[in-house]
């Protein structure tokens, strides 16, 4: 019996194995806008029926996290009901939803239309993106003018499934405009089966004057009192959206000068990426909650980690750059194995840091995440990985 890992990211093969039997299918990264999905669906279900299958997971935001929602569903496995998992990735129908559900975390918002919607500044974003993709901050007529503009094939694969699993008229090409959301950023994580469980909730902390990650805190920050408030925020959503057997993370944001809480938006899946920054301060990797529930059993959760706090920091810069000599894969397990951490490598050497997805505005080339005792020994920890690191890469300008 196998568990079919759709799409395996560089997190599923660092994580995975040892904690299970896994059939890895399809590219690791899907390029939305230029694939057939109800093709890809056609040979998926092919493998599935000429192996021994007994779950399958999707870590991959999109599409492929859309596509193991559809197939959980029509194979009988445990899973989030692909018109709920969709209706989560619709920012628009979303944010009704929110609405009706948590009108007080609830920011403003509107569809796109010729006379702006909102009052400037607001941010104007596609009913479906990802990692950013043509979302901007507009603050004037011309600014929102040429945000409209905004075109791409990246959501063609998400109509294609809301044509068929869903009621929904409004696709993913359309923009939606939201108000500007000010205060401390963060990620809620947790799953839900039957009842919400949270298993983290983690900070994100931004480059000055950007909206560029730097790097994510866990356990956060925040007073203990506004946590437990945004744990039940986050309960209540996935709960009334009827999402169900299956991780989930919400990106928030609290302000400390109003005290509002805003959900910023719901992604019906695990956040990869944080799986061993939760390990390494509760104990507990998310893979192994999010494999529990695939096979339909109770995730075991622990209490205690071996670090006090963890971070995943974000390596990019803020002008295109060439990869002249990357990382070796020898030579990040051995980094890993010195410092106890994950390091993932996304630039190919030779090629431009830009033909990798980016949000637009900045290069992402690496993380490193990493434990430590208190927040200055973590700190000390990463620059050390960082230097160690940087002796076995040059990037050099475009």
């Amino acid at each position: 019996m196998s568990i079919l890992v759709l799409c395996p990211t560089e997190e599923d093969l660092k994580e995975l194995p040892g904690r299970g039997d896994f059939l890895y299918y399809g590219p690791d990264i899907l390029r939305p806008g230029n694939f057939d999905i109800m093709q890809f669906l056609q040979e998926v279900r092919h493998v599935v029926k000429q192996n021994t299958i007994d779950g399958i997971i999707a870590t991959d935001d999109y599409p492929a996290s859309s596509i193991g929602a559809v197939l959980c569903k029509e194979f009988g496995f445990p899973g989030a009901r692909p018109d709920v998992h969709l209706l989560c990735q619709h920012k628009y129908y979303s944010r009704i939803a929110q609405q009706h559900i948590v009108p007080e975390a609830t920011p403003s918002f509107a569809l796109c239309s010729a006379e702006p919607p909102l009052p400037y500044p607001f941010f104007v974003k596609p009913v479906k993106s990802y990692f950013s993709i043509g979302a901007r901050l507009v603050a004037s007529r011309e600014e929102y003018r040429a945000a409209c503009h905004y075109q791409s094939t990246f959501s063609n694969p998400f109509n294609t499934l809301l044509r068929q699993y869903t009621p929904f008229t409004i696709d993913g090409h359309r923009l939606l405009a939201e108000e500007v959301l000010r205060g401390q950023q963060v990620t809620v994580e947790g799953y839900v089966q039957g009842k919400p469980t949270i298993t983290g909730i983690i900070d994100s902390i931004m480059y000055p004057g950007t909206f560029c990650f730097k790097r994510f805190d866990c356990p956060s920050s925040l007073p203990q009192q506004v946590q437990k408030q945004m744990a039940s925020i986050a309960g209540r959503v996935m709960t009334s959206l009827g999402f169900d057997n299956s991780c989930f993370n919400i990106e928030m944001m609290y302000d400390p000068m109003t005290e509002r809480l805003s959900i910023i938006e719901i992604n019906p899946r695990m956040s990869a990426q944080f799986a061993d920054l939760v390990e390494k301060v509760s104990g507990t990797n998310t893979y192994d909650v999010q494999l529990a529930l695939t096979q339909g059993r109770k995730p075991v959760l622990s209490s205690q980690g071996p670090y006090g706090c963890a971070s995943s920091y974000v390596l990019r810069v803020f002008r295109d750059m060439r990869v002249l000599r990357a990382p070796t894969p020898s030579e990040i397990i051995s980094l890993e194995q010195d410092y106890d951490a994950r390091l993932y490598w996304y630039g190919r050497q030779g090629a431009l840091l830009s033909e990798e997805l980016q949000d637009g505005v900045s290069y992402r080339y690496g993380l490193i995440n990493i434990g430590g005792k208190n927040a200055s020994d973590r700190d000390a920890r990463s620059a050390l990985c960082k230097r160690e690191l940087e002796r076995y890469f040059v990037l050099a300008d475009a």
